[in-house]
């Protein structure tokens, strides 16, 4: 898993939540476009997406995504972390 991203544990822990549930029921999506999945993860885990862009991993086309924790009282208010997400799938890449 490539996580990037301010803030230790917390950080690693959403990241571990959205590649369990990217997709709902466990089912990867055919040729996720990159409005997808910003809209998927956003609605799935209330997160603001800041970017998505086109990149490869072990040539593998991916979309990193940026997100940030909306603002609240907790230690991960704020916090931006990214990940792949396999372009043909729609599954998180370890």
């Amino acid at each position: 898993m490539r996580v990037c991203g301010v803030g230790h544990g917390m950080g690693r822990a959403l990241a571990i939540a959205l590649l369990a549930g990217l997709v709902p029921g466990g089912h990867a999506l055919a040729q996720v476009t990159d409005q997808q999945t910003k809209r998927q993860v956003e609605k799935s885990y209330g997160v603001e997406v800041l970017s998505v862009r086109k990149d490869e991993i072990d040539e593998r086309p991916v979309w990193l995504v940026t997100f940030m924790v909306p603002g609240s009282n907790s230690n991960a208010a704020f916090m931006v972390s990214s990940v792949a997400i396999d372009q043909k799938t729609g599954e998180l890449v370890p």
